[in-house]
């Protein structure tokens, strides 16, 4: 008993998961790219200036997922919950209030005000892909 494996029809699956794997890492690197473009934009627009700085350098984005990319932009600092919500409870049980409770949403803003250039780099770079220009 013999039986013949046409290879053509492995190796262009294998082909094409490939070129899905390198449109998935595009993906990804396409919203960094335009993620970099927020967290830059929230670093230099925000209401809430430290004299160390470290609120600004504190923002950071990152994209991970194969399946469902997603981008992640946050802020590290120890205080920026309290910029960004305006409020804070203290060790003796009052509220501190900054910006008179209002707070500073600067990557939200950033975001609002940056994202039909977001999406721009992202159409660019995907239609790119999808043309073929690999």
């Amino acid at each position: 008993m013999a039986f013949e494996v046409d290879l053509r029809e492995y190796n262009k699956f294998i082909a094409k998961l490939k070129r899905a794997a390198k449109f998935q890492k595009n993906v990804r690197d396409s919203m960094g790219t335009a993620s970099k473009m927020i967290v830059d934009y929230s670093k230099k627009n925000h209401i809430f200036v430290s004299r160390s700085g470290n609120l600004e350098r504190s923002v950071f984005h990152k994209e991970s997922g194969n399946a469902k990319p997603q981008s992640y932009i946050f802020a590290e600092a120890d205080y920026s919950g309290w910029i960004w919500y305006g409020k804070r409870k203290t060790t003796l049980g009052n509220t501190a209030m900054w910006n008179n409770g209002k707070g500073d949403p600067f990557i939200l803003n950033a975001y609002d005000s940056q994202i039909d250039e977001y999406i721009e780099i992202l159409n660019k770079e995907l239609t790119k892909d999808i043309q073929g220009d690999l």
